[in-house]
């Protein structure tokens, strides 16, 4: 179910959250009310404000500063497009000392590097705006117990040791431990194979975070009903922090812009072996430099055309081998 969470334990933060959420699992449910200094019949109202202040909303901010705009013009400030550019410009600078003006060559690399760049704009916008759908997967409201009495209140009101009621169609709103449950059974990605979840105490001694009696926030119920109690809230949930790791990737070194960069080196590579040859040859055999150059920008220029759909298939191949080694999954 959580094959989805690279999760690294090797870190001393994430190893401590995996040591409490196995402990929490592995305990008896009046041993994690005791822990977490509430009980079944939930929180009242002054304690959850006290608590609310010291641990935060439950609720998950990323602050996106960077406008669509931004992205655009930081696509066309590339290694890659500047490489485009500086071919598009001697490819004029050539053409318009002929008699006849032929811009066919620039404007050919300048479409190349028009949609390199929006590509690569596209991908980064994307990649915030998924970010956002993960965000937004959590309930407005949810059912808690509150002042020993079911109320609905604004998931980010919630807070560790708050009581929920669950049933089919919530989405869970953080990290809950089940006290009872009856035929539950969820989702975690939207999938067609459900997961069957019980109040019953984890006795196995797997290492990871797939627990029967643990409900992660994001999870969809789609039959059945729970009571839980919340232990992590925000951005100290499981959800919390895959959304965290997300919004921290840095957009450079993602699988596009890391093949862009490599196919800009092939370019760089060519134009500094094959221009100063081809000059070399013309100026031997026949003395005229400039149509060599023009043949030089042209054969580059040919080369790109002929590199591209190269790039665009070892990235889906480099994607498909990595997917599975890093146990991820997506969904259409």
């Amino acid at each position: 179910m959580l094959k989805m969470f690279k999760i690294n334990t090797s870190g001393t933060r994430n190893t401590t959250d995996t040591k409490l959420v196995r402990r929490i699992a592995c305990e008896d449910k009046f041993a994690t009310l005791q822990r977490l200094k509430t009980s079944i019949s939930g929180l009242q109202s002054k304690d959850a404000r006290q608590r609310l202040a010291k641990y935060g909303s439950n609720e998950i901010i990323i602050k996106h500063d960077k406008t669509k705009l931004h992205y655009l013009l930081k696509a066309f400030i590339t290694p890659f497009s500047l490489v485009l550019l500086f071919l598009a410009i001697v490819a004029i600078f050539l053409n318009s000392s002929q008699h006849t003006l032929n811009l066919s060559p620039a404007i050919f690399v300048l479409a190349i590097l028009f949609i390199s760049a929006i590509l690569t704009a596209m991908q980064n916008i994307r990649i915030n705006t998924n970010i956002q759908n993960l965000i937004n997967r959590i309930s407005r409201t949810t059912q808690v117990m509150r002042d020993c009495e079911p109320q609905q209140l604004l998931t980010r009101d919630l807070t560790i040791g708050d009581v929920v009621l669950l049933k089919a169609g919530d989405i869970v709103p953080a990290d809950v431990k089940l006290l009872k449950s009856n035929d539950l059974e969820c989702s975690l990605l939207g999938e067609e194979d459900t997961v069957k979840k019980s109040a019953t105490n984890y006795t196995g001694k797997n290492n990871n975070l797939d627990y029967a009696n643990i409900l992660y926030a994001g999870t969809i119920i789609l039959s059945g009903s729970g009571i839980g109690v919340i232990f992590a809230t925000g951005k100290e949930t499981v959800f919390g922090k895959v959304v965290q790791n997300l919004s921290k990737i840095n957009l450079e070194n993602h699988l596009f812009n890391s093949s862009m960069k490599k196919l800009t080196k092939i370019f760089l590579t060519l134009i500094l072996v094959i221009v100063p040859v081809v000059l070399l040859i013309n100026e031997i055999m026949r003395g005229n430099w400039e149509n060599a150059l023009i043949f030089a920008v042209a054969i580059t220029i040919g080369i790109t055309a002929e590199v591209m759909p190269t790039a665009i298939v070892n990235n889906l191949v480099k994607a498909n081998i990595d997917m599975p080694r890093i146990r991820a999954t997506y969904d259409n």
